[in-house]
């Protein structure tokens, strides 16, 4: 990795910083102090990124985010962003450097408010009003050139010619040509080939392994395009002849690498990944891991620590929810409490329901340190009246669930419950804690009454 970019770990704690802030923005208004601290924190990591990066892009692509070239949202929830700028067609945002807090403050307030700003023209026009030009909309992240930063906007990349907008060296324009003439994408995506292909040209000058996985992920993903293409309007195909499908697209594109480039042997080395990844089917295997979002007890403590101190500070609300598994029954209808080793087993599966039903801001985890065996999630903004409509959406979701336990399917019998924090009453986080797990053994008692 170059010294002039942003790392993954940087990436992904900047983008849960700033995810943190538009939310906070959007349930408290700009000037409540959770929301002045939660900017505050997400525009210094800004500010520092931007200068020392020259600049930081924002992208939204298929569904995905990215801070320049990394993902995101691997430690929080970022459908309400993705949503928010899918809505405005917004796929990129550049932050240049010697962008000032007021600035960012507006353009999160704006995104905040699809309703009064509901088109790309509407905040750009605003953007305009405040005399705002650190923030760059719709600008693919091109390359990185010692001090400077050259960009190529969307909105100028030619379908049919994506080589004339960009400074690509001759002999790749007929790879992007044949390319582009195979696929119906977006100015976004040629973009993104102009820059994967001029980095090619550069790459004999030194190390190329992140040039070799970025044009792995690419053909990956562009292989699986052009097959739902060729197969729209079909019988979806089985594993092995999509799988073959696959390879007949990548060996292809991989072809053309070698064919139209000087450099046959990247393509070699992306043959290898591609071949060592998903050009044989894979049997489905069980995934007994917990998912990534899901959150040890050190963390959650640290979390639920600090909705108590603002809760106190500023009065804002937050609310807890706890899951126990007390039984589980199978085809024969039988109730019994599991063992240990099984409800290892149903965790991950459980988890993964858990996640699809949390807001963008829910935090998941668990304070049992050695299982993680009690899910508890923290819903912040959330009065105790709301998370009891959250309870009954989980104990619906899990009553209707079925769950696969060594070959069999189970019915789980959880106890949910939730518990709002009131000042006067908790004091703390210890007295909070003290409630939380008394109320849900009180719920469990009566329930195996």
């Amino acid at each position: 990795m170059s010294e002039s970019e942003l790392s993954g770990k940087e990436a992904e704690l900047l983008g849960r910083q700033f995810f943190t802030a538009l939310m906070n923005l959007s349930g408290y208004g700009p000037e409540h102090p959770i929301t002045r601290k939660a900017i505050d924190s997400a525009f210094a990591q800004l500010e520092e990124a931007a200068r020392e990066h020259n600049g930081v892009t924002l992208l939204l692509d298929r569904d995905r985010l990215y801070l320049d070239n990394h993902p995101i949202g691997a430690r929080f929830n970022p459908q309400r962003l993705i949503h928010l700028m899918g809505d405005l067609n917004l796929e990129s945002v550049l932050f240049k450097p010697g962008i000032e807090k007021d600035q960012l403050i507006t353009f999160l307030n704006l995104l905040a408010h699809p309703r009064q700003w509901p088109t790309l023209d509407d905040v750009r026009k605003e953007l305009a009003r405040h005399q705002i030009d650190s923030l760059k909309l719709n600008y693919v992240f091109y390359r990185k050139v010692t001090d400077d930063e050259e960009i190529v906007r969307s909105e100028e990349v030619s379908r049919q010619s994506p080589a004339s907008s960009a400074p690509v060296p001759e002999d790749l324009s007929p790879l992007l040509t044949e390319l582009m003439s195979r696929i119906h994408e977006n100015p976004t995506e040629a973009a993104r080939l102009v820059t994967l292909a001029a980095q090619l040209r550069d790459a004999d000058a030194g190390d190329d392994d992140q040039l070799v996985q970025s044009l792995t992920r690419y053909i990956g993903r562009l292989s699986r395009k052009l097959a739902a293409e060729e197969n729209a309007g079909r019988q979806s195909p089985d594993a092995e002849q999509l799988a073959e499908q696959l390879k007949a697209f990548q060996q292809e594109l991989i072809e053309l690498m070698s064919l139209r480039t000087v450099n046959a042997r990247l393509a070699r080395k992306v043959e290898e990944k591609l071949l060592q990844s998903n050009l044989k089917p894979a049997k489905k295997t069980r995934d007994d891991t917990l998912p990534e979002r899901v959150m040890n007890a050190s963390s959650m403590a640290f979390f639920l620590n600090r909705e108590v101190k603002c809760s106190l500070r500023y009065e804002t609300p937050f609310s807890c929810a706890m899951i126990t598994i007390d039984r589980i029954s199978g085809a024969e209808g039988l109730a019994r409490k599991p063992h240990q080793a099984e409800l290892h087993q149903l965790l991950p599966d459980l988890y993964r329901l858990l996640l699809r039903l949390l807001r963008d801001l829910d935090l998941i985890g668990s304070l049992d340190r050695e299982h993680q065996a009690v899910p508890l999630i923290i819903m912040p903004m959330t009065p105790h009246g709301n998370a009891n409509i959250v309870r009954l959406r989980l104990e619906e979701a899990l009553d209707n669930a079925r769950f696969e336990l060594q070959g069999q399917t189970v019915h789980l019998l959880p106890t949910v419950t939730t518990l709002g924090f009131k000042a006067a009453t908790h004091k703390d986080l210890r007295g909070y804690m003290t409630h939380l797990r008394n109320n849900h053994a009180r719920a469990r008692q009566k329930r195996t009454e």
